[in-house]
């Protein structure tokens, strides 16, 4: 790490370029033609809808990541790009890197004004599309956790009902969906841009007969005893409102139903473990790491509290409201 704060800054410039090439390489479909086959400059420049030096340059920082060999006007594959062969892990891959651009964006205008820093705004569509990418892939990849917990048996019951608490875009919603056919879904999302964004996922997925998504905050939920199960996208709800939506979100559960939610801030002074606080805070949910929203958990009366690892830097946390 440099010492000086200008030799650092031109550093983290450095990369902050490099990520942005990545991202462009990962939306235009570089990275899954190069999986595919070896191509040429020309090709690489129809492919990603730029000029052809625009294109060598792309071609160059692939090169310098290491993803890439550029070999006169011919760029193949350097070992790294097999998973982009998969259209469904490209477009995850875009998608992430989009989320994240457009959440530093946010911020960093943010700080320009007078508004506040934190707090997922979700007013940019692309944005708010881009998270809901994310957390549909995240769900579905956690699939085989979640069908060896007891709550598995619960959500596959004919008459099951699951409520989302944070939906966004019904990333997650349509997942459950997916999953598991017979389950009917309810989420609930402040911003209307999201809930706009959200009718629109569901109808293009063909879940809109069992997914409605309520412009309503966690909060304010009045339902009780109706859901098998629930989702809180804790690491977005403010610290003023999280044990008012959790202990919402506990009453709304049948008795013996089951809660998962996520930590993503971990404790440790590196930088991944700093960044993780500090992209929690940004989002909106403090800093709560996983002892913090286990103790908000056993505070808003859930009982049987455990962690389930950590895939990604995530700790999946469950709880079950009491019987």
């Amino acid at each position: 790490m440099p010492t000086d704060l200008r030799a650092l800054v031109s550093e983290l410039n450095r990369g902050t370029w490099a990520l942005g090439a990545l991202s462009v390489a990962a939306e235009r479909g570089v990275l899954s033609a190069l999986a595919e086959r070896p191509c040429s400059l020309d090709e690489i420049a129809t492919i990603a809808r730029m000029a052809p030096a625009t294109a060598r340059a792309l071609a160059d920082v692939l090169a310098a990541l290491g993803l890439a060999v550029v070999e006169a006007d011919l760029v193949r594959d350097a070992g790294m790009l097999a998973s982009m062969r998969d259209l469904g892990a490209s477009k995850v891959l875009a998608a992430d890197l989009r989320s994240t651009f457009g959440t530093v964006r946010d911020s960093t205008y943010a700080a320009a004004t007078s508004v506040p820093v934190e707090g997922w705004r979700a007013v940019d569509p692309v944005a708010v599309r881009a998270q809901a990418t994310v957390s549909q892939a995240i769900t579905l990849g956690l699939r085989a956790m979640l069908e060896n917990t007891p709550m598995h048996a619960w959500l596959a019951k004919d008459d099951a009902r699951f409520l989302d608490v944070g939906a966004g875009a019904a990333g997650l919603a349509i997942a459950y969906a997916r999953m598991y056919p017979k389950l009917r879904v309810v989420g609930l999302e402040p911003s209307e841009v999201a809930c706009a964004e959200a009718a629109h996922a569901i109808d293009e997925a063909g879940v809109a007969d069992r997914v409605e998504i309520r412009h309503q905050l966690g909060q304010d939920l009045a339902d009780e005893g109706v859901y098998a199960a629930a989702y809180v996208a804790q690491m977005f709800i403010p610290d003023a409102a999280i044990d008012g939506v959790l202990r919402a979100t506990c009453r709304a559960l049948v008795p013996g139903g089951w809660l998962t939610t996520g930590a993503i801030a971990v404790d440790g002074v590196d930088l991944s473990a700093a960044m993780s606080r500090y992209r929690n805070a940004v989002w909106g949910g403090g800093v709560r790491e996983a002892p913090q929203v286990i103790a908000a958990l056993e505070a808003a009366g859930f009982v049987n509290v455990m962690a389930m690892g950590s895939p990604g830097g995530m700790v999946p946390l469950i709880a079950r409201r009491p019987a």
